[in-house]
């Protein structure tokens, strides 16, 4: 299945590169798997694999690093009010690599 690019966005830092994508040809028209590049690492990180399909249309930094997204609510589905996380992604990196 293509995807396409549908937003992108640096964090203010220069650091981070986040990307909301869509399939192409109108499947799952709601999921918008999201991936983050981190260029101190020069890595990829899939966040639908952590966080739960990825429902937004626009990515959010709120401040600095902060990302706020939406994912879809485990509870109504797609069709339902997503739920709003707001993270760190360094924190949430460095979390992740166990640190």
């Amino acid at each position: 299945m293509a995807r396409s690019v549908y937003d992108a966005k640096w964090s203010s830092d220069s650091r981070f590169f986040v990307f909301l994508t869509k399939y192409v040809g109108g499947h799952s028209i709601w999921h918008s798997p999201t991936s983050i590049y981190d260029s101190k690492t020069n890595m990829f990180w899939d966040l639908d694999r952590y966080l739960g399909p990825i429902v937004d249309d626009k990515v959010r930094f709120s401040d600095g690093d902060v990302l706020k997204i939406n994912i879809s609510n485990p509870k109504s589905g797609a069709t339902g009010p997503p739920i709003t996380k707001e993270f760190s992604i360094a924190k949430w990196l460095d979390d992740m690599q166990g640190g």
